[in-house]
């Protein structure tokens, strides 16, 4: 083999004798480069070569961004999503530093430590650009709200036809924290109190002409009707 020739389709575009020289080959055609003989027609085998376009520089950082909330109730996951720009090499890492802790690597943020807190965060592509970080505004996370106490209905008639009812006393008194519910009877003898929370109550009735009375209920099945005489 006395050199080289490139061609594309049946056209010689380019042929050189010997080894080792150059060409300039135009991008998105597809070439065969021959081996030649002294004429530089007669091929001695072939290879197949495609022109593209060298990749683009990747000069441009992602994008992270936060779905925080102002408040967490008992524990805070504030979740990162990061994105790198059209054509770029890809997220590769995403990072936040809490409370100006250490950096970590991750996309969800979580403490259960009750107070105000700050996070940053920033994310890097394969290329090795690394967004500025953000400043997310500041969290806070609460204490656990108390359960959900039931409430019930207590009424309570007093059949006494010498009572004044207006003038009658009726207190309800948790045994155990000691709550009060007061409310007024009706010109008909009824009391009714409301949204009072399960427990154990002293229920009293006192008043003119009324002989002190008390009892000892139980709230916490369903709503009660109870009678004096």
């Amino acid at each position: 083999m006395n050199g080289w020739a490139v061609f594309n389709g049946t056209t010689k575009s380019f042929g050189a004798a010997g080894s080792g020289s150059t060409v300039s080959l135009n991008v998105g055609t597809t070439y065969r480069i021959y081996g030649v003989s002294g004429d530089g027609n007669g091929t001695e085998g072939y290879a197949t070569i495609s022109v593209t376009p060298a990749a683009p520089v990747d000069t441009t950082a992602p994008t992270t961004t936060s779905d925080a909330k102002a408040t967490y109730m008992s524990s805070a996951a504030i979740k990162l999503a990061a994105t790198d720009n059209i054509g770029g090499s890809g997220v590769a890492h995403t990072y936040y530093i809490l409370d100006g802790g250490t950096q970590t690597e991750g996309t969800i943020v979580g403490t259960s430590v009750v107070g105000t807190h700050t996070v940053e965060f920033l994310s890097a592509d394969a290329s090795g650009n690394v967004e500025a970080p953000h400043n997310n505004p500041a969290f806070t996370v609460t204490v656990t709200a108390p359960p959900l106490v039931s409430t019930y209905k207590v009424t309570v008639r007093i059949n006494f036809h010498h009572a004044n009812y207006k003038h009658l006393s009726v207190v309800l008194r948790n045994s155990a924290t000691g709550a009060k519910f007061t409310a007024k009877v009706d010109r008909k003898g009824y009391i009714v109190f409301k949204n009072v929370p399960t427990g154990t109550y002293r229920l009293s009735v006192s008043g003119k002409h009324f002989k002190f009375k008390t009892r000892t209920i139980n709230v916490g099945t369903r709503n009660l009707s109870v009678r004096f005489k």
